[in-house]
């Protein structure tokens, strides 16, 4: 199944079974062998799938994707805890982060937080300003009614510090920067405030 294939049948259907072909596959055989420092032999053959579909999604996307993208963001974090400390498919994790802030729930940080905390390489990469696409001060709320305090402490942080000022401009050259990295097209036009 192609990209473009999986994400119309998760706009037609958007059943299990869709999320399915994007779980994490790594065979038994593997997962029984590959531990410790053999884990980064590890391979899971939907991660390319996973790839295709986030870059796909970076251009097309809506409200309606939102299971898809957490769906893709929990794989990708998983496959990246268990057994790829430092080779998990970046664009996975910062595009899905990204497309989660646009859509604006404050119940994706925690997952955001995740995705960032997931691996070593993250923990610079995805800029925890992702965390607050439902606005600042109700992340902040929602971060601490469900317990997430090492999320909310980081970000208080970066607010008192001044990291988040000017939070959409950021996160436009943070789009930027991400497609000129993974070679993708540049948005040729800007998209209006909410649309997707």
């Amino acid at each position: 199944m192609t990209a473009r294939e999986l994400i119309g049948a998760w706009r037609t259907r958007g059943d299990g079974a869709v999320l399915a072909c994007v779980a994490v596959a790594v065979p038994p055989l593997q997962q029984r062998f590959f531990r410790g420092w053999l884990a980064s032999f590890a391979r899971d053959p939907n991660g390319p799938l996973r790839y295709d579909v986030i870059v796909a999604l970076l251009d097309d996307f809506s409200e309606k994707d939102r299971p898809l993208l957490r769906a893709l963001v929990e794989a990708e974090a998983g496959y990246a805890e268990r057994f790829v400390y430092n080779e998990c498919f970046h664009l996975v994790l910062l595009g899905g982060a990204l497309l989660l802030f646009k859509l604006g729930h404050v119940e994706d940080a925690p997952l955001v937080w995740r995705a960032k905390r997931c691996c070593f390489d993250m923990q610079g990469l995805l800029d925890a300003q992702l965390l607050c696409g439902g606005g600042i001060d109700a992340t902040l709320a929602y971060l601490a009614s469900v317990g997430e305090p090492e999320a909310r402490d980081y970000l208080e942080a970066m607010v008192k510090n001044g990291e988040v000022d000017a939070l959409a401009a950021k996160v436009v050259g943070f789009e930027s920067i991400l497609r000129m990295d993974f070679e993708l097209p540049p948005l040729t036009t800007p998209r209006a405030e909410g649309a997707t």
